[in-house]
């Protein structure tokens, strides 16, 4: 995350140093640690909501700081691993061979090797067979 900017909006909730990288990444959580995180996760989302700044800064991943935050103030912690997504775009990621799952939020632009992707090209068809 692009700490100059949010750094200062995070900061007013939780020590960045000790939140966890957790985002863009899936992530496995044990139910009993989920249960404990979904009220203050919830709370968080709609205290962060109503805070102007923070609404404008976090933006449509508002709720993905609200998870990371609730976490970090709970004592949940997490194993992140580098090379288990690419994001690519996004991450300035353009080698998706060290990665276990790709996650296509952004285009995929491989000009260079003759291929490129973007699911909002299928928003109302079905992609072409190969």
């Amino acid at each position: 995350y692009d700490a100059r900017k949010l750094g200062p909006v995070i900061r007013r909730w939780h020590d960045p140093d000790d939140v966890d990288p957790v985002g863009p990444s899936p992530l496995i959580v044990h139910k009993a640690q989920l249960r404990g995180l979904i009220e203050p996760w919830w709370r968080l989302c709609l205290e962060l909501k109503r805070d102007r700044e923070a609404d404008q800064a976090l933006g449509w991943v508002l709720e993905m700081w609200a998870y990371t935050l609730a976490a970090a103030r709970t004592g949940v912690r997490h194993q992140v691993h580098k090379t288990f997504q690419a994001e690519p775009g996004g991450a300035g990621i353009y080698n998706l061979d060290d990665h276990d799952i790709y996650h296509y939020t952004f285009d995929l632009d491989q000009r260079a090797q003759d291929f490129s992707w973007s699911k909002r090209h299928f928003m109302s068809r079905y992609p072409p067979r190969l």
